[in-house]
C-alpha cells in the first residue's frame, strides 16, 4: 500500500511532507474554534450565534485571504522575481492580515461583569 512513497527520491519525500505539513497547518484554525468558541462563550456569556458569527467570519476572511494573496500569476511572478521563500511569506502574511481585518470588525462580546471584574 505504500510502494508509491518507497519509489520517491529524497527530494520528491521532502515535498510530500511539505505539503502534507501546510495541509495540516491549515485544517489547523478549524481544530482551535472548536475548542476556544465553548470556552468564549462560557467566559464572556456571549450568544451562540454570535460565536458562530465569529467562526463564521474568522474562517470566511482567511480563505478571502488565502484566494486574493495565491492568485497563481503573481506569486509566479513574484517567485520569480523576489523567490520562492519571499512569495510565500507573502502568501502566509497576506492570508492572516485578512483573519486580523476581520477581527477588528467584530462586535463587542465581553459582558458588564468581567469588565468589572478586572
Amino acid at each position: 500500500m505504500t510502494s508509491w512513497y518507497r519509489r520517491m527520491t529524497k527530494v520528491q519525500r521532502l515535498t510530500f511532507w511539505a505539503c502534507w505539513g501546510g495541509w495540516a497547518m491549515d485544517g489547523m484554525d478549524v481544530q482551535i474554534f472548536a475548542f476556544v468558541i465553548p470556552t468564549l462563550i462560557a467566559l464572556w456569556g456571549m450568544t451562540k450565534p454570535l460565536a458562530g458569527l465569529i467562526g463564521t467570519a474568522a474562517l470566511a476572511t482567511s480563505a478571502v485571504g488565502g484566494v486574493v494573496s495565491l492568485v497563481p500569476a503573481a506569486v509566479g511572478f513574484t517567485s520569480a522575481r523576489f523567490g520562492l521563500a519571499p512569495s510565500i511569506g507573502a502568501w502566509a502574511v497576506g492570508s492572516y492580515l485578512f483573519v486580523f481585518i476581520g477581527a477588528l470588525f467584530m462586535p463587542e462580546t465581553r459582558n458588564k461583569e468581567l469588565e468589572t471584574s478586572i
